[in-house]
């Protein structure tokens, strides 16, 4: 290890009480520095010395009785200030060698160091001491010891930089030194990377090769040949990243290449803020440069970005769109008025909103912290929240529609009210929702819908170059990232390999959780993981054919238990206390809660499987001995209708009709008279619980809706209501006096009330029957379904409040004198047939897609669940 150059260190001058032979006080250390600060010790050191016994050999020693002190690497010179051995003050100095850090290393040494360097010439010296994690990295402390010292190896970093051209803050001593950096940026065509910039005032660089340009103008030219195969490939998508510069924003846009089969980055600007004006310049060179390349066959579809939800980055997009098209105009424009060309400027504005798609994860994103936050959406409401989200964003919604969930939203969910403010803006509507959309249909439909594109490209980035980045190294790892995708692209127009199709990314599995991780459920994943998702078998066990036949029984009871599962346990909870204990509904009840514990009994063994089905056993008896031996209303082997019965058990005796109610829709209507007297009456007196779709209604639907398919929305909005005699109150055909009028119930009054509003009651459980009124089944009983039954559909208030919202259970099905059904279990469509051909003592529910279809099947009826907690709509007679 070399020397360096001594320090100089002078102690202070201290009096001793007597001659140097006599023992001094002890030396104060206090020091200052002479010469050469910055290389020696620092100013304000204190060296201590160690005490050291004298040498009675050495004939310059120290007499016995006086101190000598030991100064580690240096000499000390001890003198009397006068010069006499009588003197009482010393002056005593030292002299320190320190060493350059790190020392001095061999030309091998250094060229391994340059090595790792240019290879992550981002890293940080610790990072290199500790190894960056690549395939060839190599610990600075393997490549010499003396790197071991952190010192050492920050020095030696530092000086391979230098060696290497590798900017640094330390090393940028100059702008002059950054500018002629920055024009040092090349291909290795040696052409110029970046191709525009500002660096006063609203500062940006823009960056592309020659390969993005291409990749460019190859998109752009596809976008006017291709058809619907490319749906979802045409446009841009633009994006920032806030990770990648130390400061500023990263802006990406991709197209898509289909040599690449993959979205690639066209342009590159970095931005040293983020108003609109820092923006334009990126969206001025996208939009410029299509209308060179297209020329005569430019579209105004052409301009289209997807892109985030920014006020600033929205409006950068449209100014230039407005430029783009005024340009694309050319002489026609420059002939105009001023006048006429400002408004031709702002009708253009108004175009702009064709050309701008915002990204629905984004919005997603959005939704699932406001769902998953308990004080704003308690949990038992969140299939209400979803029902209107899912609404929002249909591309089929119509926009009342829209503003229907909009309204119910913030009546329902008060407490969300900023954030709905915020995303019902007219502008970011016109992106989010299609409902609201100005694109039209089919250019929407040729653009994706997400900036995942662009995102995964900055992880990649990230990935490769690491984050955190400063401007020079940055610039220089987006040109290493670019000339990487450039040399796939060679390596398959050459036919080296063929690039792999576009696919769907992989459904992520979710990490399990440890089982006692030393945490308390604290959020409310956790709280509602406690009890556990049952496993497939046990929840799709359901009811096995019994004869002599119980198909009519099995699969009305398994679509209404899948639909009491989704009900929030208040309500259950609630439904149970207003049974008597000997109802029907009672046993349905206890039947489906004791199914559904053993399904989601934490520890489930072989022993699970025998109680389940045990359990389902005994409720299908029950069932079946009530039918056929207490209320007799069929006969043992009897065919019968599958929905004929339920009226029959709801309406048991003694059990309350606000118990039924959450089965059958109910009437209640208000007469009043002209003395002011109030009827209110329930018509019919107890609910019907299986809706019937009549044939008449049906027809008068199909000539107010000549051209459009017909659903329970439409049904539901046009439903007669009846009396308890089955009578229409009001309709077509129907006379407004005799029905509506009924003397007026106070004793003292004469006078006739007169119908004033219904107010229908939606149960939580809609059964609608595609049969005949007939109790038992004859081979005409059904009907062709005449309704679109979708998975959700909503029955609107007249009011303008928001609407009760229903979701597909599922749905029965009759064929060849047998009942089966289809059943929706978290999305998915699950067939039940309780013959099922097994030898097992239970039926199981098996993915549709599975089950081949019977060769001829009637559709029987439809179960949907109210998701809404709103149940009541009034209309007016």
């Amino acid at each position: 290890m070399g020397m360096g150059k001594p320090d100089q260190i002078r102690e202070t001058p201290t009096q001793h009480s007597g001659s140097v032979n006599s023992v001094p006080p002890k030396i104060s250390q206090s020091t200052e520095v002479l010469s050469n600060p910055a290389a020696g010790l620092a100013s304000n050191a204190t060296i201590v010395g160690a005490k050291k016994e004298e040498s009675k050999s050495d004939p310059g020693a120290v007499q016995p009785g006086t101190e000598e002190w030991d100064w580690p690497d240096g000499d000390v010179d001890r003198r009397c200030i006068d010069g006499t051995p009588e003197a009482k003050t010393l002056n005593q100095t030292k002299w320190v060698w320190r060493s350059k850090a790190g020392g001095k290393l061999t030309k091998a040494e250094e060229a391994a160091i340059d090595e790792q360097v240019s290879k992550n010439p981002g890293a940080t010296p610790p990072q290199l001491r500790t190894g960056t994690g690549g395939l060839q990295s190599v610990p600075l402390h393997e490549i010499s010891d003396t790197l071991a010292n952190p010192r050492a190896a920050r020095y030696q970093v530092a000086k391979s930089q230098d060696r290497l051209g590798i900017a640094t803050p330390a090393s940028s001593k100059s702008g002059f030194a950054t500018f002629s950096a920055l024009q040092e940026v090349k291909d290795k065509n040696g052409k110029a990377f970046i191709i525009g910039d500002s660096l006063i005032g609203d500062q940006y660089l823009m960056f592309q090769n020659d390969f993005m340009k291409q990749v460019l103008q190859e998109a752009i030219e596809e976008w006017g040949k291709q058809g619907s195969e490319s749906e979802g490939r045409h446009g841009m998508v633009t994006d920032g990243s806030h990770s990648f510069f130390r400061q500023g924003v990263l802006l990406s846009t991709c197209v898509f290449s289909t040599r690449l089969a993959a979205w690639v980055p066209v342009l590159y600007t970095w931005i040293g803020g983020e108003s609109a004006e820092h923006f334009r310049p990126h969206f001025r060179y996208l939009s410029q440069f299509i209308v060179d390349t297209m020329g005569s066959e430019f579209r105004e579809e052409f301009l289209a970005h997807v892109m985030d939800y920014s006020a600033a980055q929205k409006k950068a997009h449209d100014a230039e769109f407005v430029e783009a098209v005024v340009k694309f105009m050319g002489p026609l424009f420059a002939k105009l008025s001023p006048a006429a060309q400002a408004a031709e400027r702002e009708a253009i504005s108004q175009q702009s909103q064709r050309a701008r798609l915002g990204c629905n994860m984004h919005f997603l994103a959005s939704v699932t912290r406001i769902r998953d936050t308990v004080s704003l959406i308690p949990s038992e409401h969140v299939p209400q929240f979803m029902s209107f989200i899912k609404t929002m964003m249909g591309n089929d919604t119509t926009e009342p529609e829209f503003d229907n969930a909009v309204a119910g939203l913030s009546r329902d969910f008060p407490a969300i009210r900023g954030w709905l403010k915020w995303w019902t803006q007219p502008w970011v509507m016109s992106m989010a929702f299609p409902a609201k959309s100005q694109v039209l249909q089919h250019v929407r439909k040729k653009l994706p819908t997400t900036t995942n594109a662009t995102e995964h490209h900055h992880h990649l980035l990230n990935h490769a170059a690491t984050s955190d980045q400063e401007l020079l190294p940055g610039i220089w790892a987006i040109l290493r990232h670019m000339q990487e995708l450039q040399a796939q692209y060679n390596a398959i127009k050459n036919g080296v390999f063929n690039p792999p199709a576009p696919k769907k990314p992989p459904h992520r599995k979710k990490k399990k959780p440890y089982e006692n991780d030393g945490r308390a459920p604290d959020t409310v994943a956790r709280l509602q993981a406690i009890e556990p998702s049952a496993p497939a078998q046990e929840d799709l066990m359901s009811y096995k054919w019994l004869a002599p036949n119980s198909c009519f029984i099995d699969h009305t009871v398994e679509l209404w238990y899948r639909a009491w599962r989704q009900w929030p346990v208040e309500e259950r909870e609630d439904l149970r206390s207003l049974l008597p204990a000997d109802s029907f509904l009672s046993f349905l009840t206890s039947h489906f809660a004791c199914r559904s514990r053993l399904v989601l009994e934490e520890k489930r063994t072989k022993n699970t499987q025998e109680k389940i089905t045990r359990e389902l056993a005994l409720g299908q008896m029950k069932i079946k001995s009530l039918i056929f031996d207490q209320w007799k209303i069929a006969l043992p082997g009897e065919y019968f209708c599958a929905v004929g019965w339920l009226q029959r058990g709801v309406q048991d005796p003694g059990t309350p009709v606000s118990a039924q109610a959450r089965f059958g829709i109910h009437q209640l209507f208000r007469r009043q008279c002209p003395q002011g007297h109030v009827m209110l009456t329930y018509e019919p007196s107890q609910p019907r619980i299986v809706t019937h779709i009549e044939l008449s209604l049906i027809a008068v639907l199909r000539e107010l809706y000549p051209n459009t398919v017909l659903t329970p929305e439409h049904y539901f909005a046009h439903r007669i209501p009846r009396d308890d005699t089955s009578r229409p109150v009001f309709g077509p055909g129907v006379s407004v006096e005799a029905p509506q009028n009924f003397k007026c119930s106070d004793p003292t009054c004469q006078g006739s009330a007169e119908l004033q509003d219904i107010q229908f009651s939606w149960p939580r459980i809609l059964t609608c029957s595609l049969k005949g009124q007939a109790a038992t089944l004859s081979k005409d009983s059904f009907y062709q379904d005449v309704l679109e039954w979708p998975e959700t559909f909503s029955i609107q208030d007249l009011n303008g409040e928001a609407p009760v919202v229903y979701e597909l259970v599922g749905h029965l099905i009759y064929s060849g004198s047998h009942y089966t059904c289809q059943i929706r279990i978290e999305g998915e469509n699950y067939a039940y047939n309780d013959i099922d051909g097994t030898s097992e003592a239970y039926a199981l529910l098996r993915p549709a897609s599975t089950v081949p279809g019977p060769a001829s099947l009637q559709p029987a009826g439809y179960v949907y669940n109210r998701v809404s907690a709103k149940s009541t709509v009034r209309i007016f007679g």
